[in-house]
């Protein structure tokens, strides 16, 4: 078995990629997935799924990209209102923020 064979595949929707842009149709497929197999870490809130991360935790999630790649397409995808990001952390120090993919665009996290 090659080492291809044993890499992890990243997927996306063709609709989110068209109207929201590639790199953001793979973000939230990915989030989407990360907030499905750790529902234990996540918090239920208004409907939503919210998803604990701090900016430099993204890059081991999405390991084609770096940190502050991820942090850009983050950005992005909270500006076009495709993710919403909350702090849910009393301890300031602590710097991270909790994602949820919004309701209405095909993912029911």
């Amino acid at each position: 078995m090659s080492n291809s064979e044993n890499e992890e595949l990243f997927s996306f929707r063709i609709g989110v990629a068209r109207r929201y842009g590639v790199k953001e149709a793979v973000f939230v497929e990915g989030l989407a997935k990360l907030i499905e197999q750790s529902r234990e870490d996540c918090i239920c809130e208004d409907g939503m799924w919210w998803f604990p991360c701090a900016v430099i935790e993204w890059e081991g999630k999405f390991p084609f990209w770096t940190a502050r790649q991820v942090d850009r397409i983050v950005k992005n995808c909270i500006h076009q209102g495709i993710v919403l990001q909350r702090h849910y952390d009393d301890d300031e120090r602590r710097r991270r923020g909790w994602y949820a993919i919004k309701r209405g665009i095909g993912y029911d996290t």
